[in-house]
């Protein structure tokens, strides 16, 4: 038992998963750990027995040779008790389990708890002519326990023993293990409180795990604490144990933080259990022995982080959970609406569904069985088990339907559970995209079959962002060509005969027609390549649709066309690269090129790319993009890292009804990541969970299981999520800083001014030098200005692996060793050796051992796998002017011999031959800080390092940050801020490769930071106004608006909507009216909202049309489009229309009663009745960002536009398209 107490213990020494190291028991092994001491096996020889049995009822030796004759002395039931005992012990006779319940159970009939007792133990062991009967078991620890005998208790050896609560303790473990009886934490729960109820301690220990856990129980640490801590001041060593590591992590106690006091507490518990020989206790005394606060932050974040992993129950356990489900659900005296559970639903509906596919397989119907059996695996794949009786109807299902997607379904959960993984998983969900469970089986086969978890993590993103977005073959054929006719006005015999069309429509429409017949197969048979063929015709002709359409086909293949990535890119790109504003195809290819350069699929993967087809996407209208794009800000690809920007995409997609960004706008809401204050507050979890509310109300599966996780959120577990996010976020996306495909043309424009220094193979220089140099030929002196050295040593570094290549692939070893070693030397921290140059240099240092080159090549394979060797510092020594051993040598003395103070001076003395070689200046770093961070010399060599390299070193920001991080730490406020922000300058200088910048502990900062420069809010809502997507588009889009509608219509008095009928009139008290804001509203629904007052602000220039149309914002910040209908209501068209100029313009505040909200970022407003205005604050704001100010500018040209700033004023003209309606905002000066 101490080894596998040591094994646990050194597991978790090494950070591995506590639920890894229980399952190391076998089920048998942690039963009799709980059932040895209660049962008291064999406690004794006969003898033994026989002189306790004499004790307790004072039998003469007669008496025990002659049973028969204590019937003249006690009551039958203590006669049968006795002998009983002696057929178990063997007291003077044969031991015989057997013969021993036979007595036991007549006394036990006779109302006997003790032998209830007794022949439940027996019938558990079995043994000694007994056959070993749980249920039997069960059946005597029931009666015993529900004996309503709070004091039925026995002397026994030294210490008190209560049957009826002993029996309540054995029948918690029988629950809890599901041993005789199906596995039921509740009724172990029930048992247990019984038991602790009757003064038996020991249920108090395992009533307290499951407190802990929440099993059976509410989860409640305050709980659990006091029953480890009754358990333990009644002497039991176990609870011992789980009371000191409640104390460590200040679980359940007063102070939800470790100190020092609790710390001690708990190692005064496990001082007590040790000096009592617990083996746990010992242990866990070795392991706290210079336990801190700090340290047991850290064990309590990492059991947080762990808390998932805890017992699994088996959900499809009818038996166990059927009552509780069905009450879930909806029991008959429950309103269903009110308290049905979906969750329950779904779990009932797989039990139907598993029950339907039993019934099938007794009537032999396969057929039903393999679709029954799919829908249950659909609903929860990660449950459902296909029985092993099945298989053959499975497998001549599969032979005969190979292409049937229910029996593929079936089929590939059948072998997944048993651990079999087929290459033929991805090529279903290739050939049947959308379907969700082989989209999910995709992904766990390159997770666990292929180890690769970002191809998992991938293909995971591919699926979610991909699955729907074509919407291929939606429909039937008769729907299709239902929606063909309705769109383009055809009849019956045109469709037939598509080519009579050319009378009607031009080559471009009749082409479309026809593509799209081929494609549904509308009256033809559907061929894709057909349908391809058509659709590239129209979009040579111009049609964007086409364009889209023959991207898509392309995209999915199948139907006589080949998949294929590329040719997909090349027709989505035309699309995308028009210069259209109101084509929505141009606007889905956008979105879908943004997803393809993100991916890598079918073209370089390219972040930058990728946001920029977003970002034209958004700009357009098409907010799907918007949750994209906020993933990338929010981890810095491709862009320059924003929270806020992420936080107001995702705002802009879920205001737009995306279930999917509203999961990653409640989840932002949660940690306050984006928003003005930066640690959560309970406003923003309920402003979180009512997003999260309604998403699921849509049926967003996300959605459903966020909002069970965050049901009890409060602001403090929400900073543990955020700092567990904030660690994580340093081991999110790694870049290969080599990968030629992904950077190569972003660093190539960085290092032009080096080129022609730089020998570069023929073939490189063709392939990317060349073109580029002929791009940049008339501006090349201003190029080389700006060329950067880093970049320079970057294309060096390509340069030379290319060479190595080129050698390896004509076997020539003194070429690949030389070239290596180059790139090597240029940057070792991220050159990999590949594995298939293992042999080449294996044998290259066996026959040339004194080869530089050959050293340098091996020694950096070696190391990069961990393997550290004495000849490092030999070779150094043999080859003293070798930069790249002498860094190998310094980095062996601290890494290997964790010598830093040798490797301090070995680094000394190196530098002054190598004074300027960047990677030992960062080892001198790394040493100093290894020997006190906090010291002067420490700071020096960060600034050594830095005015040695050129500003885009790669290095530079880590050494800012880790300056900051010291004046953190010495609580320099000013110091600390003014290092990060120059760290943050420094990243913006990097080369793309090295971006996003990671390095351990940037998290942790970036959290200090940011609450140090917390603005207020006014200052948050001037900035948000510079950056919110939603608001550029709004504007934009009504400007665009407000200038086609002047240039089609010139200026002239608008046309008046016809006055609706039914009375749209508000009459009532305005100060009765609830005051709401935008928020309020729900996005996915058409509503008025009666009764309500809703305040705004006028914030652009109103287009008169035949309604009047412009932006309004809340005192939130937040804003929509406002619709006004029946404005002139008299016959003065002209004197309205000025009235109306007066008050519609930026600045102007509003009160709307009984706003009515149609679900599209627009409020109408149906007459003068329900608005009120307020223009005293005209001239007071800036059109911008809303500041005040005293003195305002105004636009030279129109004189109309004010604003606080000249930058307010330049963002106005480019972002915001100022210029294009300059000129015709004159128009309100006649108002």
């Amino acid at each position: 038992m101490r080894l596998v107490y040591f094994l646990k213990f050194k597991c978790l020494e090494k950070s591995v998963s506590v639920y890894a190291c229980i399952c190391f028991y076998s089920k048998e092994a942690a039963v009799w750990q709980n059932f040895d001491k209660i049962f008291n096996r064999d406690p004794g020889l006969p003898g033994k027995a026989k002189k306790k049995l004499c004790g307790r009822f004072k039998l003469s030796e007669n008496e025990l040779t002659a049973p028969e004759t204590l019937a003249c002395r006690f009551p039958e039931a203590i006669v049968n008790f006795i002998r009983g005992y002696q057929s178990e012990h063997g007291i003077c006779i044969q031991k015989d389990y057997k013969k021993a319940v036979e007595f036991f159970e007549k006394a036990a009939n006779m109302g006997n708890a003790e032998a209830m007792f007794e022949s439940g133990k027996l019938h558990f062991i079995g043994g000694f002519g007994l056959k070993q009967d749980y249920e039997e078991s069960v059946k005597w620890f029931l009666k015993a326990a529900t004996l309503d005998k709070t004091d039925d208790m026995r002397e026994w050896s030294s210490g008190s023993k209560i049957n009826a609560s002993r029996a309540q303790y054995i029948l918690g473990l029988l629950y809890s293990f599901g041993i005789g009886v199906n596995k039921d934490y509740r009724k172990a729960a029930k048992m247990y409180e019984k038991s602790v109820a009757n003064g038996f301690t020991a249920s108090a220990n395992n009533l307290g795990s499951l407190y802990a856990q929440g099993l059976g129980v509410e989860k409640s640490y305050m709980k659990s604490f006091y029953h480890f801590k009754m358990c333990a001041e009644d002497g039991h060593t176990g609870a011992m144990v789980n009371l000191a590591k409640a104390y460590f992590i200040a679980e359940g106690t007063e102070l939800t933080e470790p100190t020092q006091e609790y710390i001690n507490e708990g190692k005064k518990w496990l001082q007590i259990a040790a000096a009592e020989g617990d083996q746990r206790a010992i242990a866990e005394l070795q392991i706290s022995h210079d336990l801190t606060p700090p340290h047991a932050m850290m064990m309590k974040l990492r059991k947080a982080m762990e808390i998932k992993k805890h017992v699994k129950c088996y959900p499809f356990d009818y038996e166990q959970f059927r009552e509780c489900v069905e009450v879930l659900i909806c029991s008959p005296g429950l309103e269903a609406s009110k308290n049905g559970s979906v969750t329950a639903q779904i779990h009932m509906e797989t039990w139907k569904n598993l029950d339907d596919a039993m019934e099938a397989f007794k009537k032999n119907d396969p057929e039903k069985l393999v679709k029954s059996l799919a829908k249950a695996i659909r609903l929860h794949p990660k449950i459902v088990e296909v029985p092993d009786f099945y298989k053959q109807i499975l497998e001549e299902r599969i032979e005969s339907y190979p292409n049937d997607l229910d029996s593929l379904v079936c089929y590939i959960q059948m072998e997944t559970q048993r651990g079999i993984w087929r290459e033929n998983i991805s090529k279903a969900s290739a050939q049947l995209p959308d379907d969700e469970y082989l989209a999910l089986s995709t992904a766990y086969f390159l997770l666990f079959y292929k180890k690769d978890a970002k191809a998992a993590l991938n293909h995971i993103e591919q699926a979610l962002n991909f699955h729907g977005i074509f919407d291929h073959d939606p429909v039937s054929p008769e729907k299709a060509k239902k929606d063909l006719c309705s769109r383009f006005k055809l009849t019956e015999d045109e469709v037939k005969a598509p080519e009579t069309l050319a009378c009607r429509f031009p080559d471009a429409i009749v082409n479309f027609v026809r593509g799209y017949e081929a494609e549904h197969g509308i009256c033809v048979q559907k061929d894709y390549k057909k349908a391809v063929e058509f659709f590239a015709k129209a979009a040579n002709m111009g049609n964007t649709e086409a364009m889209f359409e023959s991207g898509k086909l392309h995209f999915i293949g199948g139907f006589g066309l080949k998949q294929d990535y590329e040719g997909s890119v090349k027709w989505f790109l035309k699309a995308a690269t028009l210069d259209k504003t109101d084509d929505m195809s141009v606007f889905r290819a956008q979105y879908i090129l943004g997803l393809l350069y993100t991916f890598g699929i079918g073209v370089n993967k390219d972040y930058r790319k990728a946001a920029k087809m977003y970002e034209k996407s958004v700009a357009n209208g098409f907010t799907a993009s918007a949750n994209n794009l906020g993933s990338l800000y929010a981890q810095g690809l491709g862009v320059e890292k924003s929270y806020m920007k992420s936080f107001y995409h995702f705002k802009m997609c879920a205001e737009d009804g995306h279930t999917g960004a509203m999961v990653n706008l409640a989840k932002a809401y949660f940690i306050a990541e984006g928003k003005e204050l930066t640690e959560p507050t309970q406003e923003y979890i309920n402003e979180g969970k009512k997003w999260l509310q309604i998403a699921a109300a849509e049926g967003d599966q996300r959605a459903i299981a966020e909002l069970q996780i965050s049901h009890d959120l409060t602001p403090p577990h929400a900073m543990m999520i955020k700092l567990g996010k904030v660690m994580e976020s340093e081991e999110g996306v790694n870049f290969d800083p080599l990968d030629y495909e992904q950077f190569g043309e972003y660093v190539e424009v960085l290092s032009l001014k080096v080129y022609t220094n730089l020998k570069i193979p023929c073939h490189v220089y063709t392939s990317f030098v060349k073109p580029k140099f002929a791009y940049f030929e008339k501006n090349f002196k201003e190029a080389s200005k700006n060329g950067s050295e880093t970049a320079k040593k970057h294309m060096e570094v390509w340069k030379n692996l290319d060479d190595a290549m080129e050698a390896f692939k004509k076997n020539d070893p003194e070429k690949l060793v030389k070239s290596l070693a180059k790139a090597i030397r240029l940057h070792p921290k991220i050159v990999e050796v590949p594995d298939f140059y293992k042999q080449i240099l294996e044998e290259r240092i066996e026959s040339y051992p004194n080869d530089l080159d050959s050293l340098v090549c091996y020694i950096q394979m070696e190391t990069q796998r961990g393997i550290w060797r004495e000849n490092i510092s030999k070779a150094s020594a043999q080859f003293p002017e070798d930069e790249y051993l002498a860094l190998s040598t310094a980095y062996f003395l601290l890494f290997y011999k964790k010598d830093a103070k040798a490797a301090m001076n070995y680094v000394e003395r190196v530098l002054k031959i190598f004074p300027e070689y960047e990677h030992l200046l960062y080892c001198k770093i790394i040493a100093v800080k290894s020997i006190n961070a906090k010291s002067v010399a420490y700071l020096n060599s960060i600034d050594q390092f830095r005015d040695a390299v050129p500003g885009d070193n790669p290095y530079v920001p880590e050494c800012h940050y880790l300056k900051a991080a010291y004046y953190d730490s010495i609580e320099n406020k000013l110091k600390f801020i003014e290092c990060y922000e120059a760290g943050l300058a420094a990243e913006k200088k990097q080369l793309p490769c090295f971006l996003p910048y990671r390095f351990k502990g940037c998290g942790l900062l970036e959290m200090r930071y940011l609450k140090e420069i917390s603005v207020d809010k006014k200052a948050y809502q001037q900035e948000r106004k510079k950056i919110d997507p939603k608001r550029k588009f709004l504007i934009s889009e009504n400007r665009q608006l407000f200038k086609s509608h002047i240039d089609e219509n010139g200026v002239k008095p608008f046309t008046p909507s016809q006055p609706l009928k039914g009375g749209y009139t508000y009459k009532n008290d305005w100060s009765t009216l609830k005051k709401i804001t935008f928020k309020d509203m729900n996005p996915m629904k058409l509503e008025a909202y009666k009764d309500c007052i809703l305040e705004a602000k006028i914030i652009d220039w109103a287009v008169f049309e035949y309604c009047i149309h412009t932006v309004i914002e809340d005192e939130n910040g937040d804003i929509q489009r406002l619709t006004f209908k029946n404005w002139a209501l008299s016959d003065d068209i002209e004197k309205e229309m000025k009235q109306a100029m007066k008050v519609f313009r930026p600045n102007v505040k509003i009160s709307i009663a009984c706003p009515y909200y149609t679900g599209k970022n627009e409020i109408i407003v149906f007459g003068s009745d329900f608005i009120r205005f307020d223009t005293s604050m005209i001239d007071k704001f800036c059109h911008v960002c809303g500041k005040e100010a005293k003195s305002l500018l105004s636009c030279s040209n129109c004189k109309m536009a004010i604003y606080c700033s000249k930058e307010c004023e330049k963002l106005d003209e480019t972002y915001f398209k100022h210029k294009e309606i300059c000129e015709n905002l004159k128009i309100f000066k006649t108002a």
